[in-house]
Order: C-alpha cells, then structure tokens, then sequence
C-alpha cells in the first residue's frame, strides 16, 4: 500500500514539475511602445484597427492581442482579441480590428501567452 502511494505522489509530482517547465517555455510578450498601450477613440464608431508592436521575450508561441474599448465611466462596452504567432525575441507589429459601438470612448491594450 505504501509502494502505490509513492507512486501516485511521484506521478503527481511529474505533472506538477512538466506543468511549470510548460510555463517557462510561453511566450513573454510585452507592448514595446507604452503609447500603444491605450489610446481614445474619439468619435470612432463601426469597424476600427488598433495597432502595436508586439516583442516576444521568452520562447515562441501564440499570443492573444485584446483590445478592450470602454465608455466615458471606464465600462468595457466592448472586448475584440485576435490570436498571433510570434518567434523567440521577435518583434512583430500587429493589428486587432473590430467593431467599435457608439459610446466609445477610450481603449486598453493587453497582450498575453496563449495557454
């Protein structure tokens, strides 16, 4: 009973580890120009395209660029992602487009690992 014990805990100790060694592995991605970061959309509505360059420093991967578009009280009244391949220390300039509603007023820029 003792030896199938051991056992379970090593295999759930080998499913923590690779889990971590798999975190280690993601991308890095930062927003290389913080004025990309956030911008207004003065009396932008419909169909609209934010863009940023994107550098990647940790392993390649994919990536999700969301942009989040807020009104005049700071309320996400829309959220639209897109999802990016990237190399290791790459650089890549990306665009996100999507439909933008009236009461637009500013938006947030994220970018995070996919996984």
């Amino acid at each position: 009973m003792a030896q199938k014990r051991q056992i379970l805990i090593l295999i759930a100790l080998i499913v923590t580890v690779s889990g971590c060694v798999q975190g280690l592995r993601d991308p890095d991605p930062v927003i290389v120009n913080s004025e990309e970061r956030e911008g207004t959309l003065d009396i932008v509505q419909g169909q609209t395209t934010v863009s940023a360059d994107i550098k990647n420093n940790g392993y390649a991967g994919d990536i999700r660029v969301t942009v989040s578009v807020l009104d005049n009280n700071e309320t996400v009244v829309e959220e639209f992602d897109q999802v990016f391949s990237i190399g290791n220390n790459e650089t890549k300039r990306v665009s996100v487009s999507g439909t933008v509603p009236q009461e637009a007023q500013r938006y947030i820029l994220n970018v995070e690992p996919v996984g």
